[in-house]
């Protein structure tokens, strides 16, 4: 049994119990009831694949996109020295949560995952979770990791599957009135787009243009794909939820 295996039972007391010390000012944060004890729960199942992963190093952890912070006080159960990068409004936003839930060991820099120069150092293990469907190259970012990776280190992107779309699309029909889709129709796809096609749902992330290029964008072969073609190796793929896929990749000319 791998080290990170036998330590499970502890980082679950761990995790458990900052889900519920930080619903205390949730509101602040987030409009979602149960977010703190999804998240938990999901980081959790995580680190359960990850102890399967021989020779896995946790020394640092760079995290793309870490909003106020839940992620990095969580990372921080495991690693020596935690980064996390962010807009400079979620980074400002950040600060309250690190300190509330202890943030020794914890620093956050504002800048965007495709220009890590402000961020110092290499990394053995770099996150993105719900990141790279948000940012405006792809590549880009790929290439900004592998600037930071230390020789052997390890990127981790989790990511919004097809299944995640087909939710939205069957919200988005059951809590949209018809008279709202369709002037989202007539606004997005003109008068005469909407008159060929009146059914309609609109992307959740407008630079996909329509739905179904977002359904088909989202798909695990087209993550990975994406991710393969720009010079990674997959070496694991799993699922930490229904609606997301985990994608383990080294670089591969490492």
């Amino acid at each position: 049994m791998s080290d990170l295996a036998q330590r499970l039972p502890e980082l679950t007391r761990g995790a458990m119990d900052l889900a519920e010390r930080a619903r205390v000012q949730r509101a602040e944060y987030t409009d979602l009831p149960e977010y703190y004890n999804v998240r938990v729960t999901e980081w959790l199942l995580l680190v359960a694949k990850l102890a399967q992963q021989p020779g896995l190093r946790f020394g640092r952890v760079l995290e793309l996109g870490c909003g106020h912070g839940l992620n990095l006080v969580l990372w921080r159960m495991l690693a020596d020295d935690v980064v996390g990068i962010d807009l400079p409004d979620e980074i400002e936003r950040s600060k309250s949560f690190l300190s509330a839930h202890g943030c020794e060991g914890v620093s956050t820099v504002p800048t965007r995952a495709e220009d890590l120069t402000g961020v110092e150092g290499t990394f053995d293990l770099i996150v993105s979770q719900y990141v790279l469907e948000h940012v405006d190259d792809v590549e880009a970012v790929l290439a900004s990791c592998k600037g930071r990776l230390c020789p052997g280190g390890t990127v981790l992107h989790i990511l919004n599957n097809a299944v995640d779309r087909l939710d939205w699309f069957v919200m988005y029909r059951d809590e949209v009135p018809p008279a709202r889709r369709l002037l989202a129709a007539i606004r997005d796809r003109g008068l005469l787009g909407t008159l060929r096609k009146p059914v309609y749902t609109p992307p959740h992330e407008p630079k996909f243009g329509d739905f179904t290029a977002e359904h088909a964008g989202y798909r695990r072969e087209a993550w990975a794909q994406r991710i393969i073609s720009s010079g990674w190796v997959v070496v694991d793929h799993f699922q930490t939820r229904d609606v997301n896929c985990v994608l383990i990749t080294q670089p591969l000319d490492s």
